[in-house]
């Protein structure tokens, strides 16, 4: 029997190629997120599982940047001077460069909370909002967990909060 030595193809090395630069294009494209404004455009109710209002939140996402910006699947808790709700998100959405697109985002709030959070915020706002969660990232070898933590200035998101509370709520 002949001894066979190990032969790297050129098809093989082309594929591990695009394969690392493939994954180097992913990650600019979920950086590119970070350049992007955000605005909600509208808000529904949710029928509601447990005891928690669900709400799902029009967010359009504008991508002013040269290339495209990717939207992972997450879920994350959002605090003020406390725990005001869960976040989520579940798919991919790729928005290209220069575009806009509008994703839904759900928002769960403790039907107990309601109240106390609804007044905290109009009446005793914070400085800023922060959300801490996990965003799941798809790859070449499954899906990856990523612990996230992000702060926005309550100003910047004052007008939509408050639109929530005083237009009222259309039911989905």
């Amino acid at each position: 029997m002949a001894y066979l030595r190990p032969m790297v193809r050129p098809s093989t090395v082309l594929v591990i190629g695009f394969a690392l630069l493939s994954g180097c294009a992913s990650r600019t494209e979920r950086l590119a997120l970070r350049r992007c404004a955000f605005a909600p455009r509208g808000t529904a109710r949710l029928d509601s599982k447990d005891d928690s209002l669900r709400l799902s939140i029009a967010l359009e996402i504008r991508n002013p940047g040269p290339s495209a910006a990717v939207l992972d699947s997450f879920s994350a808790q959002v605090w003020a001077h406390a725990p005001l709700g869960v976040l989520s998100h579940g798919g991919t959405a790729r928005i290209l460069a220069g575009a806009a697109d509008t994703v839904q985002i759900h928002l769960a709030v403790e039907q107990a909370n309601l109240m106390a959070t609804a007044a905290g915020l109009l009446f005793s706002p914070p400085d800023s909002l922060s959300a801490r969660g996990t965003a799941w990232i798809p790859g070449w070898f499954g899906t990856t967990a990523h612990p996230f933590l992000v702060a926005v200035p309550y100003s910047a998101v004052a007008n939509g909060v408050k639109g929530v509370f005083s237009k009222g709520l259309d039911r989905d």
